[in-house]
């Protein structure tokens, strides 16, 4: 996000901009969900995973979506325009920027590590 940082607290989510000293709260909507996963693709589209779903925001996170509705997403990540992510039910794929969500594994998802090789 502009090479801003973002953390999740108690629910909330908060940016602070590499000159700023503090970190300020820009979104606090989602204060009765359990929030497991922030995660921003190439193209800037952020994708925040939740204890019952999945939302994405294409304007930096002043608006949010659902675009998963069955299990919480747990990680997740980008690989040449695909979308993997673990989550409570098994890993599931995105083909176009997440707005649809296909299962591959339909098992617990919870322990499973993803990494993408660097080489």
């Amino acid at each position: 996000m502009d090479g801003k940082t973002q953390q999740l607290v108690k629910s909330e989510i908060y940016q602070k901009s590499p000159a700023a000293e503090t970190w300020l709260p820009i979104h606090t909507n989602f204060k009765k969900n359990t929030m497991r996963y922030i995660f921003e693709t190439a193209d800037g589209t952020v994708f925040l995973g939740l204890g019952h779903g999945l939302y994405k925001s294409t304007d930096k996170g002043e608006n949010w979506r659902k675009v998963k509705h069955d299990g919480g997403v747990i990680n997740m990540l980008e690989s040449e325009g695909v979308l993997v992510a673990t989550g409570t039910k098994g890993i599931m794929r995105s083909t176009d920027n997440g707005e649809h969500w296909q299962w591959v594994i339909r098992e617990g998802g919870d322990g499973i590590a993803m990494y993408i090789p660097l080489f």
